[in-house]
């Protein structure tokens, strides 16, 4: 193995200084959507009055792994109010993933609207259309589903040598990223090895998933949801229903909390297919129970690291071995896995590493993007990996890391941009000085069966695609209105981090308008 040099140039690092002479930009500023907030009067997709549309409910898969035989609705068909019930009979045939926003993504395609083969617990296999939601969930209830089950895959390092859950999908994705010379001979050197496994959890946001969708006038689909990405969601739709792209216009709803959650396609292909079908707008909700078993999670993962460094705790080599439970469908699954060995050459001057991540399929709610996209999982495990060398090495954790951290204008060894103003060391030591780490670390925990400890651990993760040979852009058209306000388009997300807010205030500087 040799070492990849970066082909970007190196950045020059430039300390941020105070903006002077602007009047918006770099100020404190009241968010444009603060006072509605507060006030409890902004209005998110389930606020809205329904305005004649009709109401849907999922009918989800009980069984973890299993074939549907047959679907009783009789009982839900005899409630007055109740349109239709949508089965996998109803479903397009057009298999999709929930992550691919452009047609040459090579993801594998291996999800349906309405399944017959349900693959984990939560998994759609009907919805049942009313008049009003009270009805869809009595009836959806009513729906008796037989099935003929399997026996279920759970554990991630199981799943690695089992069959195919489904059919015609590989079990196993493997995917590297190395540098370096390779493993040094051990002889002189101290090492560290340790497994780290990291759980699903749930993105736990206050608002739950919800979709509207109607056709327009025209014959347009028009879908309106608070997702995080609104051409994923119009790309989606026009595969699955045979639609032209300018026949699907996907509207941003506020969005209630995310977290990753709402990256994925999961509501609007069923609301669509539904509003196509009964031509008329339909709402389709979940409560907190189906939010829970039947969207995303974070990506489960089982974390093998062996470094090698000198007794001076100078790091020589890293290896990492990382099991990435995707669930019962791969979304951006695999993404996530090699995003996790993408992170690991970015903090640490390490000469030499690998990274081999296995991405597997289990019987389990699919996992996504959460809260770091991969940070978290790969950082459990290589920050405690440090916590073992360091005690190994006999030397203060904190000091290990300030010996191997990144400097501003590093290059990133893998090729990757260079990591421009990363100034993590300068975090750290400030950190150290504000919590008087050196005083704590050294106080002894106590005795008993409660103690009181001390801990720390550095994370990188990337934000944007500055200074990346793939540039990140989007096109906007900005208009003076007659009375001197300003109308700005674009296709912003507002997850509720102030990204409006932001393009307020640039707008307003630039125009010099209040």
């Amino acid at each position: 193995m040799t070492k990849v040099s970066s082909p970007v140039k190196e950045p020059v690092i430039i300390e941020k200084e105070a903006e002077r002479g602007l009047k918006y930009v770099g100020r404190d500023v009241r968010r444009v959507d603060i006072e509605r907030k507060v006030k409890g009067r902004f209005n998110y997709l389930a606020d809205l009055p329904p305005g004649g549309s009709l109401h849907a409910r999922l009918i989800l898969s009980e069984v973890a792994n299993g074939k549907v035989l047959s679907i009783d609705d009789s009982k839900a068909l005899e409630i007055p109010g109740v349109i239709k019930v949508f089965t996998s009979a109803d479903d397009p045939g057009v298999r999709f993933n929930s992550q691919v926003s452009m047609p040459n993504q090579e993801d594998f395609r291996d999800e349906r609207i309405f399944t017959d083969r349900p693959l984990f617990v939560g998994d759609r296999i009907g919805a049942v259309l009313a008049t009003d939601p009270k009805t869809a969930q009595k009836a959806a209830d009513l729906v008796k589903v037989e099935y003929e089950t399997f026996e279920p895959v759970i554990d991630p390092k199981q799943a690695l040598s089992s069959s195919p859950i489904l059919e015609g999908r590989p079990q196993v994705i493997e995917g590297r990223i190395y540098y370096g010379d390779g493993e040094p001979d051990e002889k002189g050197l101290v090492v560290a090895e340790s497994v780290v496994r990291t759980p699903k959890i749930h993105h736990a946001a206050l608002e739950n998933h919800i979709c509207l969708a109607y056709v327009d006038h025209d014959g347009t689909l028009t879908v309106e949801s608070p997702c995080q990405m609104i051409f994923t969601v119009r790309h989606i739709l026009s595969q699955t229903l045979g639609l032209p792209l300018n026949r699907v216009r996907v509207i941003k709803a506020p969005v209630g909390g995310s977290f990753g959650g709402k990256q994925d396609i999961i509501l609007e292909p069923a609301c669509a297919l539904m509003a196509m079908e009964a031509r008329r707008p339909v709402r389709l909700a979940m409560d907190r129970r189906e939010a829970i078993i039947a969207t995303r999670t974070r990506t489960a993962t089982i974390g093998k690291v062996k470094t090698l460094a000198r007794p001076d705790g100078t790091l020589v080599f890293r290896e990492m071995d990382v099991i990435s439970d995707s669930g019962a469908y791969l979304t951006g699954g695999h993404r996530v896995t090699m995003a996790m060995g993408k992170k690991t050459s970015r903090l640490y001057r390490i000469p030499s590493q690998v990274f081999v991540g296995k991405t597997t399929y289990t019987n389990t709610t699919p996992s996504g993007a959460c809260r770091g996209f991969g940070s978290p999982q790969i950082h459990a495990a290589t920050e405690i990996n440090l916590d073992f060398l360091a005690k190994k090495l006999g030397m203060d954790p904190a000091l290990l890391r300030l010996k191997n951290l990144v400097y501003p204008g590093d290059l990133d060894p893998t090729g990757a941009p260079p990591l421009g103003n990363a100034r993590v060391r300068e975090c750290l030591q400030t950190g150290m000085e504000r919590f008087d780490w050196k005083r704590r670390y050294s106080t002894a925990s106590g005795t008993g069966r409660y103690r009181r400890g001390v801990g720390l651990a550095c994370s990188t993760h990337g934000n944007g695609y500055y200074g990346s040979p793939y540039p990140d852009f989007t096109g906007m058209s900005l208009r003076v209105c007659e009375d001197g306000s300003a109308i700005l388009n674009a296709g912003f997300h507002e997850l509720g981090n102030g990204t409006l807010t932001a393009m307020a205030q640039i707008v307003a500087e630039i125009l010099d308008i209040p």
